[in-house]
C-alpha cells in the first residue's frame, strides 16, 4: 500500500536506495552527504550535494541512492480536495462531475 506524505526526511547508507513516484512538483533536497537521482526510463543521473535541490518533472518513478551516508528530504505539495478545486476554478455542471470522478479514480488507483 502506498501512503502519501507532504514531507519526509530519509537517511540513506551507501548501500541503500529510496524509490518514490515521479509525481510532478515533488522536490528532493540533499541535507547531508551526496545523492544520485535517476528517473525511470532515463539513462541520465543527477548528482546532488548537501544544500542542493532537484524538482521532479513527472514520470513513472525516481530512484535516490547515496554515494555515502546521506540525508534526503522529500517534499510533495499537498493535494487539494475536490470541493476546493471546484471553488477555486468556478467549475459546475458536467466539467465538475467529470473532474471529480477522474480524481476519485486516481486516488483509488494510488491506494
Amino acid at each position: 500500500m502506498t501512503k502519501s506524505f507532504e514531507s519526509a526526511r530519509v537517511s540513506l547508507d551507501r548501500s541503500s536506495f529510496l524509490r518514490i513516484s515521479g509525481e510532478p512538483g515533488t522536490e528532493l533536497t540533499c541535507l547531508q552527504g551526496c545523492l544520485r537521482i535517476t528517473h525511470d526510463g532515463s539513462p541520465a543521473a543527477i548528482e546532488l550535494h548537501a544544500g542542493q535541490r532537484h524538482a521532479v518533472r513527472g514520470g513513472p518513478g525516481v530512484i535516490v541512492s547515496a554515494f555515502e551516508s546521506s540525508v534526503v528530504q522529500v517534499f510533495r505539495p499537498a493535494a487539494q480536495p475536490v470541493g476546493a478545486v471546484r471553488h477555486l476554478h468556478g467549475m459546475s455542471g458536467p466539467t465538475y462531475f467529470w473532474l471529480s470522478a477522474f480524481l476519485r479514480r486516481a486516488v483509488a488507483l494510488d491506494a
